[in-house]
This record gives C-alpha cells, structure tokens and sequence, in this order.
C-alpha cells in the first residue's frame, strides 16, 4: 500500500521522489546473474522470487526526483528462517561493493561476533569465486578475511562490534539483528552513514524475543511507518509474520509468513516443524519465532505479548479516569530491580492499566539496558540518580496517582514498603498490605494470563510494561502458581504491581473489631 500510494504520487509529480524501473531492473538482473553456493540448487543461477523483486526494487528503484540518489537510507526485512535471506543479502553485499557506481566503497558485514558477521560474507565470497567471468569484469579479489575491488579502490569485510570505529560505510548489512544483546553494533553504523551520498543500512533478520532491545525497537518502528502512525521517506521495511487470530498450524499462515515456502524452504520441512511443535511448549515457541515470525517467548511466558499490545490505545487519556476509583498496586526495589506503581480499573470486560516505573542510574548505565534511557527520554521511565531508588518520588507518586484517579486502596508488599506504607497510612490513604506468597497471587495470576489471552488488557503503549510482561514466566508452587521472570536481566515489576492490585479487586472487604482497614491488622509486620 505505502509503495502504491507513493507511485501514484511520484506519477502526478506531487513527491521529491521518483521510480527508476532500469536502476530497480539492473539490481534485480545483478542478482539473478550470482548462483546458489550451497544445497541442491548449488551452480544454478538464482532465481528471485516476487517478494525479494519487491525488496530490491524498492531499495534500487526509489530516487531523489532531483539528483536521482537513492530514496532509502535505512532498510529493515524480517522474514523467518530458511527463506533465503542469507544468499539474497550477499547478492547486495556484492553489489553495492562492484557495479553500484561508488568509488571507495566499505562494504560490511556487522554483528557482535565475527562468526555471525561471517555468514553473509562467506556466501558472498562463495558467490563470487563461482563467477569467474564477473570477477575479471569488475577487477574483484578474494581473499579469506577481505574481498577487495582494486579497480575503485572498494571493499568487502566482515566486522565484529569491536572493530566499528572509524568507518564510513556506503553499505552495511547487518544479519539477525534480533540476536544482538547491545545496540552497540546498530549506533555505530547508523552514525557511520553521514559522510556518504546514498549509503543504506540493511538489517535482515528473523524474530526474536527481546521486546527491550534494538531489534524490536527498530521493528516497531517500521511497523509504525508502515501503518501511517509515523512519517519516514527514507525508512524501507518489510515483515512476514503471521497476523493476530492467525491458527499456527494451517498452512495458509505458513504461506503467509514464509514468502519462499516450496522454494527454499519446503512444505514437508514445516509439518515436521509444526509436528514437534504441538508435542513441546517449548518448540512452540521456538516454532512461533523462527518459523512464523511472532515475537514472543511462548513456551515459557505466561502473557500473550502480541495481543498485549493488541491492546494499545495510543489516545488513552488519564484525564477520562480522574476520580473513577480502581486500585493502586506497588512494587518497590533499592537497586537493580525498577520499581514499578501501576493503577488498574475495570472497564466493562476490559482491565485499563496506567504504570509508573522509576529505574537507577546505575542500572540503565549496564550494559545491554539501553532501552531504559530510551525510555526515559521518551517520558516512559523515570530515573533515579545514583545507585538507589529514589523513595521520596516513588512516595509522592503514589500519593498523586491516589489523589487524582480517587483509588479506593494502595494495594503493597510490606517488604522494602513499611515505613513508606506508614508515612501514607497517617496522612488517610487507603493502605492495604498483601504478602507475595503463592497463595495470595495465585488467582490474581490466573486472571491476568486470561485477560491477556482473551485481549483484554488496555494500556496507553506503555512499553516498558509491554517488555515486562513479555519477560513473565510462571512459577509453580505447590498447587498455587505466581509471577517469575526469565532471568536477572529481565524485569517484571510492573506486572508484579498489576497481580498485586489485581488480588484487591475482588477480594472481600476485610475489617479489623474497629472496622478499620486491614492494613491494621498486621501481626507479623514490622511497621
């Protein structure tokens, strides 16, 4: 649809771009000139399929209407495995490096680890020592860490994270980007593109299960412009997935989200995929991702990401829920964990959630926690300076969140939470304590993972608490279940809050001989 829309634009001369059908043509021709290097088609030509003609014809064809440079700077395919992205990718590498027309080009092959920067280089290394008359042409070297165009002074490596300073690619390819921990690798290029006048930045890649790290923040994006929702003229994206209410196992949704299924990647590979996925949570999850392209960690998580973020209502208004009553549930930390204020009502058959989440210096400062700056900056996150929590926010937030949505109880765990729950309780909120214990989530637990799977859950977009409830896992207790997440790194005490509200929504009411709150009745606390 955008590529239609555009066309139609370029034609009434109403777009600063044009589309060259002979460029879009002569990469298209490029490709199908290189042969398979692996497998049984090994020595034929390739063959490209509509969806890679889509792709290389827009990468190629898109212009400036005025100076006739290429439209796009940056391009982002997510396709699942064993569709042939490896060889497709190549073809560009080898491209953009000999007949694209750029004297002294860089071309790189970037991941964090030299291995994973290797695939796409050995296959384009294998390409072109099986095209002898092409390498005479263009004057082309092989070498084993280093393809070189002497000719215009170009050249092809493949580069680990620590090896990006310094660059200044005119084509970087970056190969499952999903797999990156850091966006290290992604900033370094994309600030690298400056001194070029057409350079691209190409990522490829399957799905992955990181909601917090730079692939999905790339993704979403993309996703953004190609729904309209944000404007990016040099933005190029493409994603095969299977849709929401997709059935994982009709081959309709297979066809759907594999664009090479009975070329590449065969009808019988994916009944045998699918057979092994109903016979384990876990490669289901692995069959989701890889094979049908859903971000999620299915198979471990107890939380339907993708019809979370079904759930998003971008004009969500707090102002609509100002006195409505709901709850407020707290989940505090000192140091690495965030600490998490989220307030919750029922909306008909919906559960409408408004989060606050407070993280330290230090913390957003680690390694591979980038996303909380992020976040931050985007008014999503607040950070504390320093190395704890700041207490005296946290306590004034929950006294205006309390104040402004009227809630009817500040539902918390007396851990870490006493003497601010004391402080609160004096000046007349509604305080109530509830103990982490299995028991006591176990039927908030229950809830949230049905109205998760039944769509039900409505926020603002907050990602963080997306993030937060793509790393929940369940946890077994004896006969009780509670929320557990995937490991250190991966935090949920934002949806830690929302149980904790949750176990107050339709509890009795509970008073002590003098009628009092049961926040009073604590026999055990130290408060």
């Amino acid at each position: 649809r955008r590529f239609l829309n555009d066309l139609v634009a370029a034609n009434l001369g109403a777009s600063p771009w044009r589309f060259d059908e002979k460029k879009a043509a002569h990469l298209c021709a490029f490709c199908e000139s290189m042969r398979h290097v692996e497998g049984a088609l090994r020595g034929k030509r390739l063959v490209l399929e509509p969806w890679q003609v889509f792709i290389a014809a827009n990468l190629a064809g898109w212009v400036e209407a005025a100076t006739g440079l290429r439209r796009f700077r940056h391009a982002y395919v997510e396709v699942p495995r064993k569709n042939g992205k490896s060889a497709f990718a190549s073809c560009l590498v080898l491209y953009f490096a000999t007949v694209d027309g750029e004297g002294g080009a860089q071309v790189v092959t970037a991941a964090t680890k030299i291995k994973q920067a290797r695939i796409v280089f050995d296959v384009a290394a294998a390409m072109a020592r099986m095209a002898p008359e092409f390498r005479t042409r263009v004057g082309l070297v092989v070498e084993e860490h280093k393809i070189k165009v002497p000719k215009s002074d170009s050249s092809i490596k493949p580069l680990e994270a620590q090896k990006l300073d310094g660059l200044n690619p005119h084509f970087a390819c970056v190969d499952e980007l999903h797999e990156h921990p850091t966006r290290k690798v992604y900033d370094a290029l994309d600030n690298a593109l400056g001194a070029r006048l057409q350079p691209l930045l190409f990522v490829i890649t399957t799905a992955g299960e990181d909601l917090a790290g730079i692939c999905f923040e790339v993704r979403e994006r993309v996703r953004r412009i190609l729904e309209g929702v944000e404007v990016d003229d040099q933005v190029f994206g493409v994603i095969y997935a299977m849709d929401d209410g997709d059935d994982a196992f009709d081959p309709e949704t297979w066809r759907k989200a594999n664009p090479n299924l009975g070329v590449a990647k065969s009808l019988v590979y994916m009944e045998g995929q699918a057979r092994k996925a109903k016979a384990s949570p876990a490669a289901l999850g692995e069959f989701l991702r890889k094979q049908l392209g859903r971000w999620t960690s299915v198979g471990s998580a107890a939380l339907d990401v993708d019809k979370w973020r079904a759930g998003f209502r971008l004009d969500l208004d707090r102002e609509t829920y100002r006195n409505r009553g709901g709850l407020l549930g707290v989940d505090l930390s000192i140091r690495d964990d965030l600490t998490s204020v989220a307030w919750i009502v029922e909306d008909g058959a919906d559960l409408v959630i408004f989060a606050d989440h407070f993280a330290t210096q230090e913390s957003a400062n680690l390694p591979g926690r980038e996303a909380l700056l992020g976040w931050a900056q985007e008014g999503r996150l607040r950070i504390c300076p320093g190395a704890s929590i700041d207490f005296a926010e946290v306590e004034a937030t929950i006294r205006e969140r309390a104040e402004f949505f009227g809630a009817e109880e500040v539902v918390f765990d007396p851990h870490l939470a006493a003497q601010m729950a004391q402080r609160l309780a004096d000046d007349g909120l509604p305080m109530v304590e509830l103990r982490q214990s299995p028991m006591n989530l176990d039927v908030a637990f229950q809830r949230l993972i049905a109205l998760s799977a039944e769509g039900r859950i409505v926020t603002d977009g907050d990602p963080v608490l997306l993030w937060m409830a793509s790393n929940t896992i369940i946890r077994k207790s004896g006969d009780f279940i509670r929320p557990d997440k995937l490991g250190p790194a991966s935090k949920i005490d934002g949806i830690a809050a929302v149980v904790t509200a949750l176990a107050r929504l339709a509890a009795p009411e509970e008073e002590d001989d003098d009628g009092a709150s049961a926040f009073l009745d604590m026999e055990s606390s130290a408060i």
